[in-house]
């Protein structure tokens, strides 16, 4: 029996199957217990797929996305597969490039609407895009989570074993350091560093594990409790870290990653100096991720990066395509000229290479 017939009989005999039959909505098309899709499709498919993206002023990316979504299988996400459907018919009356853009509003809509523990605003003060953090709803929560892990590195670092593991632990001590001097009241930024840190540690522990001292054990296990501390504190954190549990994180690609980076180039004016370097430092993250282009990453360092990338470039692609009232309303909630925040979303509508990004955001799942 062939492929195609084998994935068919599967589907058939699942439908069959009241157990069954909901998972073919999140199945792949192609099962793996029915062998490898044939050859012609396979060459069919790619051959339209580089046809696609040699247009890519009709913005076809966000079909590829979903395709190749379709293909690897996973849980179906209405409210993406909706934005893709419904209320489109004026759009494709103007070409595939309007229907295109109207599709990538939307989902970039999403994703910035996730949460996240923070949104992007105009900051009053400088009149630039930045981070506006999630509140704490038990502040005294936070500030106690964050005084435990002051506690435990200055421990660590009066300890015998801050000269001997020092070195080895370097940039679990660097991140805390800055994460204490500059970012006692951004519950999400103290939750991803301490949650790095703790990681950081284990690794370094589980090399060589002549670091497993007591002072050590004790700046890994009291970072790891700040970060269940910060999701108590705040709730936004807390919704912010059981979403990315449910999100199917892939890899970003090459091109998505050199987009960003040069996104980060021409238009940083428009952005506060620690969007640019969180921003810039999560595509490190991503370039030093052995995971292959396209690869589900794993719940880690290396998929947080993805999904704060996701969120925020979405913010920033939901900038660039303000209407003249809605920039008016920033205007009137910043407190700025009209002028200053016409000039941010054209620092960011002249970026010429957004379709990447877009796919970098559909890949945070």
């Amino acid at each position: 029996m062939g492929a195609a017939l084998a994935a068919v009989a599967t589907d058939a005999n699942n439908l069959a199957n009241e157990n069954r039959a909901p998972g073919i909505l999140s199945g792949a098309i192609w099962p793996d217990e029915t062998g490898a899709p044939p050859e012609h499709l396979i060459s069919a498919w790619d051959a339209l797929a580089d046809y696609l993206t040699s247009h890519p002023d009709e913005g076809w990316q966000v079909w590829i996305d979903w395709y190749e979504a379709r293909l690897r299988g996973g849980p179906p996400d209405w409210e993406r597969e909706r934005a893709y459907v419904l209320d489109l018919e004026d759009f494709w009356d103007q070409g595939p490039a309007a229907a295109n853009a109207e599709i990538a509003r939307r989902l970039a809509d999403l994703a910035a609407d996730r949460p996240s523990g923070e949104r992007l605003d105009v900051i009053p003060e400088t009149g630039r895009i930045g981070i506006v953090p999630a509140e704490a709803e038990d502040p005294e929560a936070l500030e106690n989570a964050v005084q435990k892990v002051q506690d435990a590195l200055d421990d660590f670092r009066a300890s015998p074993s801050a000269n001997m593991a020092g070195y080895a632990l370097g940039a679990a001590l660097r991140k805390l350091d800055r994460a204490l001097a500059r970012y006692r009241e951004n519950p999400r930024r103290l939750h991803d560093d301490f949650a790095d840190s703790a990681r950081i540690i284990a690794r370094a522990v589980a090399d060589d594990p002549e670091l497993d001292t007591p002072s050590v054990r004790d700046l890994a296990e009291t970072c790891a409790q700040g970060v269940l501390d910060i999701r108590i504190a705040s709730r936004e954190v807390s919704d912010m870290e059981a979403d990315r549990r449910r999100r199917r994180a892939r890899a970003p690609s090459a091109e998505s990653r050199s987009a960003l980076t040069r996104l980060l180039q021409e238009a940083g004016e428009a952005l506060e100096p620690d969007l640019a370097e969180e921003m810039a430092e999560d595509v490190a993250e991503l370039e030093a991720s052995d995971a292959p282009d396209d690869g589900l990453l794993p719940d880690g360092a290396a998929k947080d990066a993805e999904l704060r990338s996701a969120h925020r470039v979405a913010w920033l692609y939901r900038f660039s395509r303000m209407s003249e009232g809605q920039i008016v309303v920033v205007a009137e909630r910043a407190m700025r000229h009209v002028d200053d925040i016409e000039r941010l979303v054209n620092l960011l509508k002249t970026f010429d290479d957004w379709w990447p990004l877009i796919s970098l955001v559909l890949r945070g799942g």
